[in-house]
């Protein structure tokens, strides 16, 4: 028997939860379609230069790394770009240019205070040491933190660019962060080994990014956060990004003391003492003002 809400509105029994059960179906599918594409661009990038990358891999781990964050990123553009003109028209990815500029670099102020306050308190605790080592050059830092930035890139275009805008759209934000968190932490799935804490702090960091993107409408700010915390950890300060040596060698500290201060192998990203700082951050950002639209 229909629930009569008003004069004009009559709500079905059961019709919210199929209401509900459409909105999760529309937004699978195009998700499932939208890594298709993503697949199916990239793959002639890593399938048809085999024999050169594999030489490229072993004379320059840089150059690697810089070539496949460059397809990775034209892949994922490209297949925001379909979706947005053929299934979701109109759609806002988080480009805009008005205020580029200035959320990069509000991103890249936040993310070296992130680093500072998470590595400051370790050293306080007496988890980092001055251990130089290697040679640094300008132009390996310079091919490193462009292959950085592109790296987060492709990271939140994958995981906040047509996705995070889709769920919001049909959902609403709550459920983009969380979804696109969920994302977020299996595209690294691979790098935790079975650590508990380093999931954590990399959901934890995924909840930032969401709730950043939120406040500010900005993907470019996203970006420049992402890419100041791994660039300043890896190529600059010599220590391990998610398990990664993105300085090839190079270090200027070193971190010691019990894994849950240090996050062991993981690097800095594992330890409990990012995990407050983010969880930290993710309040300050929460409660900062509402988000632009």
């Amino acid at each position: 028997m229909p629930i009569l809400l008003s004069d004009s509105v009559v709500v079905q029994p059961g019709g919210e939860a199929r209401a509900g059960l459409a909105q999760v179906w529309a937004i699978a599918w195009r998700i499932t379609v939208f890594f298709l594409l993503w697949g199916l661009l990239i793959a002639p990038a890593m399938v048809l230069p085999r024999a050169g990358l594999q030489d490229l891999g072993r004379s320059s781990p840089v150059g690697i790394r810089f070539y496949f964050d460059c397809t990775g990123l034209l892949a994922s553009l490209g297949a925001c770009a379909i979706m947005v003109r053929w299934v979701d028209r109109g759609l806002p990815l988080g480009f805009g240019r008005a205020r580029a500029g200035v959320d990069s670099w509000f991103g890249l102020a936040g993310g070296a205070a992130w680093l500072g306050l998470s590595l400051g308190l370790v050293a306080l605790l007496g988890g980092v040491e001055m251990a130089p080592r290697g040679v640094f050059t300008w132009s390996a830092l310079l091919l490193a933190g462009v292959s950085g930035w592109l790296n987060a890139a492709v990271q939140e275009v994958v995981a906040r660019s047509y996705i995070f805008q889709l769920v919001r759209q049909r959902s609403g934000p709550a459920w983009a962060v969380v979804v696109t968190s969920g994302i977020f932490v299996a595209m690294h799935a691979g790098a935790f080994h079975g650590a508990v804490l380093p999931m954590v702090n990399v959901l934890a960091a995924s909840v930032l990014f969401g709730l950043v993107l939120l406040r500010t409408g900005s993907l470019w700010g996203v970006i420049a956060l992402h890419f100041a915390w791994n660039f300043l950890v890896g190529p600059v300060l010599g220590l391990a990004v998610s398990g990664h040596d993105l300085a090839d060698g190079r270090a200027m500290l070193r971190l010691q003391g019990p894994d849950w201060l240090t996050g062991g192998t993981f690097g800095l990203e594992g330890s409990v003492i990012v995990t407050l700082v983010t969880i930290a951050g993710c309040l300050v950002v929460g409660r900062a003002g509402r988000a632009r639209a």
